[in-house]
């Protein structure tokens, strides 16, 4: 053979390498980046009840498809393709599903959700258990294996930075999807394009389903089969890992951590055939990172986290690809399947242990064993299995009941099916996939087309004719570009259609530059027409009585609702008497108490004081106070009836009324049930005795939360502190979907909401309106002030906006600080200084290009909302 074949050869070989390792691609795409991706997805959505069921049941089926590994190859080729072009077609459609919006209440689009599982999982194990690619030969040397080794690995991970990139470029998570559709039918195709014919690499092709004569034995790369079950036992692990840092970080930073998984695979193909004692600690420190970056929950702040999970989730995906390689034999000819897939039931529970870590444990001191013990427990079976296996191969102990059970049961040398027929059949199951997207997201409605039938101006001066409305997006837009608004008598912001006020826990945020307490009356005072506060008192920094009286000599229309706790009081022998206006000169009243005020304290059935909510253990200062007491009604309303009337306050705002239980009282008293309550529905009706009995007590106003009609007969308001949703911590936008908006008690829809806002506000009830969203989403705000607007009487100044961005309490007080809710309102005056002037009517619902939105007619513009949520035909 000339200088000129050989290259020629060794060129095919390493070509026929890249394809092996495209064709290798599902393992490291699928399980490491989709599946978790899918999950943290589902996750975030809340999906419950049967949709929950339905997508769970694809664990039991993955389970059961398992025998499919021992099918003849004829037959378990055509399952593999039928398996691939199946995950190929409805990742695409989970792809459009996921784009327009997952709804949890979708039964087909659980359906199609677990049978994308199951088929994706069945291609990958038949890929994995019956590899059928070229392994390294003996006869191969060193110099010819490494080119050979770093062409597979190139080709196995670039579909992964592929999908890397379009999700950064398009900053849309499902490009994932899309990317993994193509990659299940085109891997597959890529390794019937790279099964070698003739020469050399046809003897090995020939010799792959066909088991040596020799006994299983140490490879000659130091590694023993049950090795590799314990890098099989890392794969979710370290998939789910690397997933946290994707889904929880910044979109710029996810091709960064795509970057590092492709140079953990490089990593491992670069070092094969050395430092085998690395690759036998790898394992576990793989493990142990996984376990210390789930657990410690700091780790997951820094952008150094993304990389180094990338790059352990590389390395072993490496490691499991030429492990499989270079076994003697395909394992799919023993049980050693059996005992991989069974490693794999240990793998899911660990994961899901390591990912919900926090919120299994909780603050229950007592479940903090669980992960723990299964940690302990799946380490100990993994090392006894591979120091095991090691023994009885080096010392060729036999027989062993191990090696027994990893013995050849199926032998099967019948032909395979035609490189030209399959290859049809896939490049068919190819072009369908892209004509199923297509099809259907023509289909699909995720805008409504507004022509406006005159020129416009959106909020930035744009001059705009039509408007495309995306579903849980708005349009604000003016008659002419400097609209001038129409006062009221309003002292502040005179003409301003967006009323600011707050439910204040603090002058700031700890990490921003000092506010001091007479910027805060200032802007307070000229800002705010409705707000509460949380740090009053006569000393210190606190807001005095004297600072309100300057708030109000700015605006003397303001209404001020001072803060309480409706099931916390304070313990203080030293308070002067127990009595008094001033109970500690600080906020929240500290008293003296007495056997009285102990019997007024929630009780547990062995007559103890319980323990949850504020009080965290027995001794605590803070008392947990029992709202179904009238003796404790009758005292909270004498204590915030004095405190109210010292401070100058219309009123008082009211957290922890417990409507769904008392907080943490399950978990921290060692499970000894209440001696006076045992179902919420007992709880519920006490807290509608509480308000009627307070409200029955005091001549000053009262607010909660509960916003719905049954708990506002005993309220002159609505402190809405989860009243609107345009993303962020409390989940996704509200549409026309009913979702959970306080507790779950009266679940509404975006159109709900408006009118509840409406009612509440036409009675001129006091309504801080505090809307979530994420920092920097103007979308989203845009939305939410949109919303405001659909529902605002005109001359109405009761109904306030309060901006909410961000996370509480991760990113520390957000919309809760008084300088959060200043810089908004600062940063964004095309929003907060908007002068639409009157309405001129209700919302109305309207039909536009594609679907119908709600419009309301305002003097100088128009409100365009779109609150139906995107659907994909049939889901």
């Amino acid at each position: 053979m000339t200088n000129a074949d050989s290259n020629q050869e060794r060129h095919g070989i390493i070509t026929r390498e890249f394809l092996a390792g495209v064709s290798g691609a599902p393992i490291l795409l699928f399980t490491f980046i989709v599946v978790p991706w899918i999950v943290d997805q589902l996750f975030t959505i809340g999906l419950s009840d049967t949709s929950l069921v339905i997508v769970a049941c694809a664990i039991p089926i993955i389970f059961c498809t398992l025998f499919l590994v021992m099918l003849p190859r004829p037959a378990r080729d055509l399952v593999h393709a039928g398996s691939s072009i199946a995950a190929g077609l409805l990742a695409t459609l989970l792809g459009l599903v996921f784009s327009v919006g997952y709804n949890d209440a979708s039964i087909p689009a659980a359906i199609a959700t677990g049978v994308y599982l199951v088929s994706g999982f069945v291609a990958v194990y038949l890929d994995v258990l019956a590899k059928d690619g070229p392994r390294s030969s003996e006869n191969d040397k060193a110099g010819d294996r490494s080119p050979r080794h770093l062409a597979h690995g190139l080709g196995l991970i670039f579909p992964a930075v592929l999908a890397g990139f379009l999700m950064q470029v398009t900053a849309k998570g499902p490009m994932v999807l899309f990317v993994m559709s193509i990659i299940h039918v085109l891997a597959l195709l890529c390794r019937v394009a790279s099964r070698p014919v003739t020469g050399h690499d046809a003897t090995i092709a020939s010799q792959v389903d066909t088991p040596p004569a020799r006994d299983i034995g140490l490879s000659r790369h130091h590694a023993t089969n049950l090795e590799n079950v314990m890098l099989l036992l890392l794969v979710l692990p370290a998939m789910f890992m690397f997933s946290a840092f994707t889904n929880v970080l910044a979109t710029d930073l996810r091709l960064s951590g795509y970057e590092y998984l492709a140079i953990g695979v490089l990593v491992s193909f670069s070092l094969w055939d050395h430092a085998w004692l690395p690759r036998v600690v790898v394992p576990w420190a793989c493990l142990g990172l996984f376990w210390t970056f789930m657990v410690g929950t700091l780790a997951s702040g820094f952008d150094w986290g993304i990389r180094l999970a990338g790059l352990v989730a590389g390395i072993v995906s490496g490691e499991i690809v030429l492990k499989a390689r270079s076994l003697p034999r395909s394992p799919r000819h023993s049980t050693e399947g059996l005992v991989l897939f069974f490693m794999l039931v240990l793998v899911v529970l660990g994961a899901a242990l390591g990912t919900e870590y926090l919120s299994i444990v909780g603050d229950e001191e007592m479940y903090q064993w669980i992960p723990i013990a299964f940690l302990g427990i799946t380490g100990a079976i993994v090392a006894a299995l591979t120091i095991v296996e090691r023994f009885a191969l080096g010392n060729k102990v036999a027989p062993v009941l191990l090696r027994e059970f990893l013995k050849p049961v199926v032998h099967d040398a019948r032909s395979v099916p035609s490189r030209n027929k399959m290859a049809a059949v896939l490049l068919v199951g190819l072009i369908a996939i892209p004509l199923l997207g297509t099809m259907l997201g023509a289909n699909t409605n995720t805008q409504v087309h507004v022509d406006l039938g005159t020129t416009m101006y959106d909020v930035h001066g744009n001059e705009v004719t039509s408007v495309d409305l995306r579903a849980g997006t708005a349009k604000i837009l003016f008659s002419t570009p400097s609209p001038s608004g129409t006062p009221h008598g309003e002292l502040i912001r005179p003409g301003k259609s967006v009323r600011i006020g707050g439910y204040y826990y603090g002058y700031q945020n700890s990490t921003d530059k000092p506010f001091t307490r007479d910027q805060v009356i200032d802007w307070v005072g000229h800002n705010n027409d409705v707000f509460s506060f949380g740090f009053m008192g006569t000393g210190g920094n606190s807001m005095t009585p004297e600072n309100i009286t300057a708030i109000r000599s700015i605006n003397n229309q303001a209404r001020f609702y001072y803060m309480a706790f409706a099931t916390t009081l304070f313990e203080d022998a030293g308070s002067p008497g127990g009595t008094g206006p001033t109970w500690g000169n600080i906020h929240y009243p500290n008293v003296q108490f007495n056997a009285t005020i102990h019997d007024m304290t929630l009780k547990l059935a062995n007559g103890s004081e319980a323990i949850g909510v504020r009080r965290t253990r027995n001794g605590d200062s803070a008392h947990l106070m029992d709202l179904g007491n009238m003796a404790w009604a009758d005292y909270f309303a004498w204590i915030y009836e004095n405190r109210s009337k010292q401070f100058h306050a219309n009123g008082v705002a009211i957290d922890e009324v417990m409507w769904e239980g008392y907080w943490d009282v399950d978990k921290k008293n060692g499970g000894v049930p209440l001696r006076d309550y045992t179902t919420k529905d007992q709880i519920r009706a006490t807290c509608y005795d509480w308000l009627e009995r307070i409200d029955s007590k005091m001549s000053v106003e009262i607010m909660t939360q509960a916003f719905w009609p049954e708990s506002q007969i005993y309220q002159q308001g609505v402190w809405g502190e989860i009243a609107f949703r345009a993303g962020g911590i409390y989940g996704r936008r509200v549409d026309d979907r009913k979702d959970t908006v306080w507790y779950n008690i009266a679940p509404m829809n975006w159109m709900d909401i408006v009118g509840n806002m409406n009612g509440i506000a036409n009675q001129n009830k006091s309504y801080i309106w505090a809307a979530w969203y994420e920092p920097g989403d103007m979308e989203g705000l845009e939305y939410a002030i949109a919303t405001y607007m659909m529902g605002k009487p005109n001359n109405c100044t009761c109904l306030v906006f309060q901006p909410h961005p961000g996370h509480y309490p991760e990113q520390n007080l957000v919309g809760y600080a008084v300088r959060t809710v200043k810089d908004e309102v600062e940063a964004h005056p095309e929003l907060f200084d908007i002068e639409l002037g009157d309405a001129l009517g209700t919302m109305e619902l309207r039909a536009g290009g594609g679907g119908q939105y709600y419009q309301r007619t305002f003097q100088n513009g128009i409100v365009l909302v779109n609150p139906f949520h995107a659907r994909v035909p049939g889901f």
